[in-house]
């Protein structure tokens, strides 16, 4: 994998299942004067100043606490190879291998080989929004 310096981009993943209380919001709005942002469940990609407004927004650290949230940010989403197999990454590294993935039959062989069930859902939910055109 590229090592990545300046972040252009941030994909921002929605776990709707760890809102409290469980399962009312499928999507979420963060709402200020200054902007409107609605992510949708698993991945949102976001460039740079979106995710930043994001951050100040008064809720956005109650949803990183309930994990709700997960963050990773790259520097270029088309310049990071997939690898062959998972097994071999930490879930950390597995979970941001998975986000910027856009080949379908690559995620289809990583839910093959995985037992995990939290990689599994990471890997359906991004299989889901490849489909999507996300």
């Amino acid at each position: 994998m590229q090592t990545q310096t300046e972040v252009k981009t941030v994909i921002v993943i929605y776990n709707p299942q760890n809102v409290r209380p469980h399962g009312l919001k499928s999507k979420v709005t963060f709402s200020d004067t200054n902007f409107t942002l609605t992510l949708l469940p698993g991945q949102n990609i976001l460039a740079k100043d979106q995710f930043e407004k994001l951050k100040t927004h008064p809720d956005y650290q109650t949803y990183l606490g309930w994990q709700a949230l997960e963050i990773i940010e790259v520097s270029e989403l088309n310049k990071v190879e997939s690898p062959d197999s998972l097994l071999s990454y930490s879930l950390v590294d597995q979970k941001r291998i998975i986000a910027l993935c856009t080949d379908r039959l690559i995620l289809q062989k990583y839910l093959g080989e995985t037992r995990n069930p939290i990689v599994k859902q990471q890997i359906q939910l991004r299989i889901t929004s490849v489909e999507q055109g996300r």
